[in-house]
């Protein structure tokens, strides 16, 4: 077996499947990230991205999103992963949200918390959010 990365093989093995069972889904796939793309949301986080997600983004750059496009999901409950850019404007949307709808103590207490949560590893679980 060669260099691959557990996510490269697994990536590969989702591009096969969807290549023969689900073509168009397929064709809605982005091409790689560019390292400067992948860089610019981990500049704009202010974090070290897991290097998972930099290197599945190095394989593909999400989903294009917009309209005209198949209604199809790749993840159940409608989800498709995000090309960084628009990663970038949901958080950045998000985050204005959150500033614009949050009385001045809940918002510094939800931005501290926040702040922590950008400490843990990706997918940490919270037994107490469960």
């Amino acid at each position: 077996m060669g260099t691959d990365t557990v996510v490269e093989r697994a990536w590969h093995r989702i591009e096969d499947w969807l290549s023969r069972f689900a073509p168009r889904f397929r064709a809605e796939l982005n091409p790689p990230a560019t390292a400067a793309e992948i860089d610019a949301v981990a500049t704009a986080l202010g974090v070290a991205l897991p290097a998972d997600l930099r290197i599945w983004w190095g394989l593909s750059n999400g989903v294009r999103h917009g309209i005209g496009l198949p209604s199809a999901s790749l993840i159940p409950d409608f989800s498709s992963p995000y090309p960084t850019s628009i990663a970038l404007e949901r958080w950045r949307m998000h985050l204005k949200v959150q500033q614009e709808s949050y009385p001045p103590g809940p918002r510094e207490e939800m931005a501290r918390f926040v702040a922590g949560e950008n400490t843990q590893p990706a997918s940490t679980l919270h037994p107490q959010l469960y």
